[in-house]
Parts: structure tokens; sequence; C-alpha cells
């Protein structure tokens, strides 16, 4: 999507919206041959500004500000944002932990 979809795009796809706050879901999903898959998910909070700013990261970056900022992601330094992204969605760390438990 971020090949073809500029910040300005998703703008206009949201233009007579109102209500701007948004939740980011990621599902990862894990499968042993010949056993029932698992899905874990993670969700991001916050919202949308209607003018772009910053200069990082994909289109969407630079509409999304994450609940506890004030700056959208493409403006937010990449140590922050990094840190951010890693300790926030837990369900990585709960992936991880599953496979742990898969070994034992």
């Amino acid at each position: 999507m971020n090949k073809w979809f500029t910040a300005n795009d998703y703008l206009a796809l949201m233009n007579e919206k109102k209500d701007l706050t948004i939740t980011f879901t990621e599902i990862l999903s894990y499968c042993k041959p010949g056993e029932q898959p698992i899905s874990i998910e993670g969700t991001i909070n916050g919202k949308f500004t209607r003018i772009p700013k910053g200069n990082e990261g994909w289109a969407l970056d630079k509409l999304f500000i994450p609940e506890g900022f004030d700056q959208t992601c493409a403006e937010i330094d990449n140590e922050t944002r990094d840190e951010y992204f890693a300790t926030k969605p837990k369900h990585w760390e709960k992936l991880a932990e599953y496979l742990k438990g898969e070994k034992e």
C-alpha cells in the first residue's frame, strides 16, 4: 500500500470523518504442520492528524500520532519511535514465549 498511497491519499479517504482516533492491529500467526494455528494480536492506539508532518517512515507515519505523543511517527526521532514500538504492543513477546514453551 505504501508504494501507491501517499499521506494525502489517506487523508482523502478520511475527508469527511470527524473522529480521527485509530487503533492499528497487527496479528501474528503460527502453525505447526497438522495442528491448529495460534494467533496473537497487538494493538497501538492513537489518532490521525489532518496535515502530514515529518520526513521519516511511510505515508501513514506522517499522519499517525501514537497515544502519549504530540508528534506524528514521522516527527519522532528514530530511537524513541523504535523503543515505543518495541515495548508497546506485547504480541511479539507473547509469540516468543509460546515458541519457547513449544521447545520445552
